[in-house]
């Protein structure tokens, strides 16, 4: 039996066929990602002001989405407020979204529908109204694409 052996009409082929695998590599892959899910890279921030304490948990990329808040008194305890509003702003470009109120029970509350419609730094304004105050949180939100 002889020993098989390669001319090199048949590397050349192998070598075509490897380099184009290679370049349809990143094709296929650009494919694949393109027809998963996307998923939420949820962040979640902290601030507060004199009396409140705010911990807001939304996903920071371009478009519209849930915040959801934690609103708890100073003291630790969980506080019932009459209305929460969550606005989004980003000075620098002159963008100042509309306010979208909070609903929930008890300390945790969600705005649904939050924009930040292009990458850069934001601010989370939220603003607790009570019977005898008006007072508002700042929380700087960095928006990638």
């Amino acid at each position: 039996m002889t020993p098989h052996r390669t001319g090199p009409a048949t590397r050349g082929r192998r070598g075509v066929a490897l380099v184009l695998l290679l370049a349809l590599l990143p094709v296929l892959g650009w494919v694949a990602v393109g027809l998963l899910p996307a998923t939420a890279h949820l962040v979640t921030l902290h601030s507060g002001s004199e009396s409140w304490a705010v911990a807001a948990t939304l996903d920071p990329r371009t478009g519209c989405g849930p915040v959801t808040l934690v609103v708890t008194g100073r003291d630790g305890q969980s506080a019932e407020t009459p209305s929460v509003t969550v606005s989004a702003s980003n000075h620098v470009a002159g963008h100042i979204q509309s306010p979208v109120s909070a609903v929930g029970s008890g300390s945790t509350l969600t705005a649904d529908e939050v924009c930040l419609p292009m990458t850069g730094h934001w601010q989370l304004s939220v603003e607790m109204t009570s019977v005898e105050t008006v007072e508002r949180i700042l929380i700087p939100v960095s928006v990638g694409g």
